[in-house]
Formats: structure tokens, sequence, C-alpha cells
């Protein structure tokens, strides 16, 4: 591929001082050039019908000189603002965890990880970075850790790698598409179609206009259940089952309703099959605030505490033409157990006492905290992820 030509006329530090180079000698001209050149192979390079092109390229010894380039002498951009040096990695990162797996040599494994963990950044920043770093194998300092609390979602790379794939959930999955209503009140053919599984005591799932009874979890969804449960100690007793059949069925920006209400605030994604492009952004925000990841096959979403009262996320369309496989996505998630309803108490004699008991005991807590659910993310939600 002509991006990897430049490799070889970049002089890096590791390179003996008698091998003539002819471009990009200093430090921020070989950074910006050799990071543009791994944006650009990222995007490139997207997708499930791109994976021995891209395992090719990532094996070249070219590619080990982009990447050493693109993160060597971090330290020389002293007089360059903690923003643009954040910025700057983030972009770095992002293009080479959309890239992995690959072998790092040891200058580029040196520099990434002294970058990550002498950078000032931002949660925007860090919740890219450690994702980056967990799909090239190495482990998250605590710098990056510290810059990611507070932030109610992790990006987790290969926590499903394995165990499940898209021909196996179609099988097994009877997905439907039906209609929603949008907020001017037509109704639509949903790109996208779904199924809601769950336990015996699981009730129904509504967003959008639509309401779709629970049937009971296949036995491929139930062994990915089991091993995210083994993992990280959650059991959850439903999912919603996405299939985005092509390119453009996608998800735009919302919230998932009854988080906290009718369902725990932990829920997590499972991504398979295709690429796409996942993103989060703080409410009321714009995209200039958003962190995005390519979200891979195996790879998992976790939500948690406050993330569906202060942060909004979507799935994007394809990147191009190579970027066009169907893709699913489970959203796991673990029903709270409501309230049994008190027992009937025998009927008063008289009207007066009747109506006393009748204005302390009318229900209106159990209507009122449907209500404040239906309220909380119901409005904006979509239910889909």
């Amino acid at each position: 591929m002509d991006i990897l030509q430049l490799a070889w006329a970049i002089a890096l530090p590791s390179d003996a001082p008698s091998v003539p180079r002819s471009l990009a000698s200093t430090g921020a001209a070989r950074r910006r050039t050799c990071a543009m050149a791994l944006r650009r192979l990222a995007k490139l390079l997207v997708g499930v019908a791109r994976a021995r092109e891209r395992e090719a390229i990532v094996n070249d010894a070219a590619f080990g000189r982009v990447v050493e380039g693109a993160l060597c002498d971090a330290d020389e951009e002293s007089c360059v603002d903690d923003d643009a040096r954040a910025t700057a990695l983030e972009e770095t990162a992002r293009a080479l965890g959309s890239l992995a797996p690959f072998e790092l040599t040891a200058n580029a494994r040196g520099y990434l990880e002294r970058a990550s963990r002498t950078t000032p950044m931002p949660a925007k920043c860090a919740s890219v970075v450690s994702w980056a770093l967990a799909r090239c194998g190495l482990e998250t300092p605590s710098e990056v850790e510290n810059a990611l609390r507070g932030t109610p979602f992790r990006f987790c790379p290969k926590m499903s790698a394995g165990l499940i794939d898209l021909d196996e959930l179609r099988r097994e999955v009877g997905f439907r598409r039906e209609k929603l209503t949008t907020r001017d009140g037509r109704r639509v053919d949903e790109r996208r179609e779904t199924c809601w599984m769950g336990e015996a005591h699981v009730g129904s799932y509504a967003y959008s206009g639509k309401i779709m009874e629970p049937v009971p979890m296949v036995p491929c969804v139930a062994r990915v259940r089991d091993a995210l449960e083994a993992k990280m100690g959650e059991r959850f007793d439903c999912c919603l089952i996405n299939l985005y059949p092509n390119e453009t069925a996608a998800c735009a920006w919302h919230t998932d309703p009854l988080m906290g209400t009718r369902y725990a605030t932990d829920s997590v994604i499972v991504s398979i099959g295709e690429t796409r492009r996942f993103s989060f952004r703080p409410i009321g925000s714009t995209d200039a605030e958003a962190h995005w990841v390519r979200a891979i096959d195996g790879d998992c979403i976790w939500m948690f505490a406050n993330c569906q009262d202060a942060y909004e996320h979507c799935v994007m369309t394809s990147e191009g033409e190579e970027n066009g496989a169907p893709r699913a996505s489970i959203v796991f998630k673990r029903s709270l157990k409501r309230r049994a309803a008190a027992p009937r108490k025998k009927k008063p004699s008289t009207v007066e006492d009747r109506g006393g008991r009748e204005r302390r005991s009318d229900g209106g807590r159990g209507r009122g905290g449907r209500g404040r659910g239906g309220r909380g993310r119901g409005g904006r939600g979509r239910g889909r992820s």
C-alpha cells in the first residue's frame, strides 16, 4: 500500500545515522505525518471484508516504522498545550486500537506506555487510550484510570471474543422488523430487526411506540450471558438483541429507557459481526465532546451508574463500501423485581371510613413511581444500541 512507502523515507531515532532519509526528520513533523498515515489506514482497512489485507499490513515491517514514528519523542513538544497533546494521543490510540491486534516493536511499546502515563488527558481521551491499550495487549496505567474516574461506561475489548458468531445468532434468534412511532407521530419502518428475550419473570419492553413480549433466551445468547456473569459477577436476566442488516442501518443518539427503575443501571452491549463506530457524549453536548471507538466483533461496552442520565450513545453508519456487512448487538440487562402488591383489606363499613382509607392507600406512590420511571429516560430513550 502506498501509505506504507513513506515509512522508509522517514528518519526514526532508532535508525543508524549513516542511513539517509528524505522526509520528516524532526519530531513534530514526523509524528504528524505518521499519525495521519495511521488514521488513513484505520479507516481504509475497517471491517470484516478487509481482515486479510489488514493482517498483512500490520505485519509488514514498514507498518512498525509508521507506528514508531507516530509515537516517538512525545516529550519534545513541551511547548504544545496539554489539550493538543491529548488530542494527538487520542487520535493515534484510536487508529492503533482499530488496527490491532499486531505485535508492537519494543520501541513503539515503550513510547505508547510513556505517552499514556505522561500526557494530561480528559476523560474523552482516556476512554479511547484505555481501549486501545487493551486491544494492543497492554495494561492501562493508573494515570489513565484516574482520568476515567466518574465516567459511567467502559469500552471492554475482546470480552466476548470467540463466544458467538453472527451466523449462529441469526439461526437461533427470531428477529422481527416492526413499525416505530416518530416524535412527530409518523409510523415508519424500523431499519433494524429486533428480539426481546428474558426469563419467566421479565415483562415486556417498549420504545418508540413499539411493545415486545419476551421470548426465552436461546442457547447461544445464554452462553454469552453466563460467560459475562463469570467475568463480571453480574447476572443478567433479559436482553434486547438488534440486527443491523446493512451499511445504512444505524442508531441515532439516544438513552436507554427505565434504567434504574425497571432495570438495574448496569448493562453490557456485546458487539457481533461487522465493525461499527460507537460513541458516547454528554447529554446536551456536541460531537466535539464525544468518546468514540470502533466496536469490533467480540468487544463489549459496559454502562453503569448514572450513564443513562448523563450520557447518550449511538451506533454510526458504515465508513465505506467495505464496511457494510451485517452487525448485531446483544444488550444485556437485569430486571428489578417489582414490589408485590399489599393484600386487600376488608372493606370499611362506613363511607367516611372508606374515604379515609382510600386517601391513605390509593396507590399514588405506586403510580408516581411508574410515572417517574417513564419520564426518567423513556421520553428520550429509544432502547437501541
